[in-house]
């Protein structure tokens, strides 16, 4: 949409001259665009509010502003810095007025969609991600999501260690959690790197087994949509969602291009929660006394096991 009106601008061709801006109809808002003296693309909107933001490429602040054939005003004022962010720049200009039909929150708005784009702007991937390892972080990312109702996200994402490489991918002060997601039909069969993985003494270790199924309905699970989901109830705590973005980051996702995902796309069929501590550990673990025999794979089914709640 805001493309069709690039196309139509003309430049402002001197500083002091009262601005040339189209107007873009958005109900509750009024927006306009355009090109300033020195060839920057602005996105305006008419607004009291101040917020400031400066990222590589973009810079948001507040305005006062005399446009032709719409007078004085105040304005919260979206600047794209840099000529190559263009498209981009138009894609989080679509992407801030539609959270604002969402939320009616231009402030929120404009900070939610900024810092979704941070790493955009300093980093870039060249590594797409395969279907298991997008099924994984899907799961992940269920229990991220769930387990907010009884922990912080902060204590959460901090606890995170699956980006890291860990051994468990979420480790808490009084338990680890680890994460196995499949697309099976038969459910909850999981393949196991190593006993290590379950071997537990004196931590309790829960192993969290998402069973998803793929779809393509318009209720469907995609990495896009969980990630937005997680950073909307996160809201405008701006160092804890770079702290959420650096995790996706190292397992190479950049949350402005989530959508490269969408077709890996699940319903959810459920999800089983196994307790394993020292008491009925004996039962996850198979002796292997053979020196020479190292990193088996094992695979576990948990159909039928008794569902626990994480405390």
């Amino acid at each position: 949409m805001i493309e069709n009106y690039i196309s139509k601008l003309s430049y402002t061709s001197l500083k002091e001259d009262k601005i040339e801006a189209l107007e873009i109809p958005i109900e509750g808002l009024k927006t306009y665009i355009y090109y300033d003296y020195s060839k920057q693309l602005h996105f305006i909107i008419k607004s009291q509010e101040t917020i400031i933001e400066n990222r590589k490429g973009i810079k948001v602040k507040h305005s006062t502003l005399d446009l032709i054939d719409f007078g004085k005003d105040s304005f919260i004022d979206i600047i794209c810095t840099h000529e190559d962010f263009k498209k981009e720049f138009i894609q989080i200009a679509e992407q801030i007025i539609n959270h604002f039909k969402q939320n009616n929150d231009i402030v929120k708005a404009i900070k939610f969609t900024i810092n979704k784009w941070y790493y955009f702007f300093e980093k870039d991937s060249n590594v797409d991600l395969n279907e298991s390892d997008v099924k994984g972080l899907i799961g992940e990312l269920l229990l991220i999501k769930n387990l907010s109702t009884k922990k912080s996200y902060k204590e959460i994402i901090k606890a995170w260690n699956g980006p890291e490489s860990g051994l468990r991918d979420f480790n808490f002060n009084t338990f680890d959690i680890e994460v196995k997601t499949s697309s099976k039909e038969i459910g909850h069969v999981h393949t196991i790197n190593g006993q290590i993985q379950l071997k537990t003494e004196d931590i309790i270790l829960y192993v969290y087994s998402v069973s998803l199924k793929k779809s393509d309905s318009e209720n469907s699970i995609t990495l896009k949509k969980l990630i937005d989901s997680i950073c909307l109830e996160i809201g405008d705590d701006a160092f804890l969602l770079n702290d959420f973005f650096e995790k996706l980051e190292k397992v190479n996702v950049l949350v402005p291009k989530t959508e490269n995902y969408n077709h890996f796309a699940y319903e959810l069929k459920n999800i089983l929660t196994i307790k394993i501590n020292k008491e009925n550990l004996d039962q996850f673990l198979i002796e292997n006394e053979n020196t020479r025999i190292s990193n088996l794979k094992y695979d576990y089914d948990f159909n039928g096991l008794i569902n626990s709640e994480i405390l």
